[in-house]
């Protein structure tokens, strides 16, 4: 397995040029869809402004985990697909921190309707 300037694999070694453009693809796609979630209740500008914020958060997020990454290991390239997996995990976690939230918020308005009942 030759290694190139950058610190990749030369292009031989790599197998199927498609395969790494599905999965670049797809993990960009997943990035979207994790990070890219309205808050209900605003409106205008400030629903932009957290739709941008968030995807350029997860972003910037996963690019300083990735950077560390490959300054702590053999100093592969910063830009990879692997970046964007990174930034859609990070988005899943943020997506289901919500969706806990939600719950929560359902739940405790579950419990005071039952004692403003009583």
């Amino acid at each position: 397995m030759r290694v190139d300037e950058g610190g990749g694999h030369s292009d031989e070694d790599r197998g199927r040029p498609w395969v790494r453009s599905l999965f670049f693809v797809l993990a960009i796609a997943a990035w979207i869809l994790f990070s890219l979630r309205p808050p209900e209740g605003r409106a205008g500008s400030e629903q932009a402004g957290y739709v941008v914020g968030s995807l350029v958060g997860t972003l910037l997020l996963a690019l300083l985990i990735r950077f560390l990454y490959v300054k702590v290991t053999s100093g592969r390239r910063v830009w990879s697909p692997w970046l964007f997996v990174i930034a859609a995990a990070i988005g899943l976690l943020g997506l289901i921190a919500r969706v806990g939230d939600a719950a929560e918020d359902q739940d405790t308005r579950a419990t005071a309707s039952v004692v403003d009942r009583r």
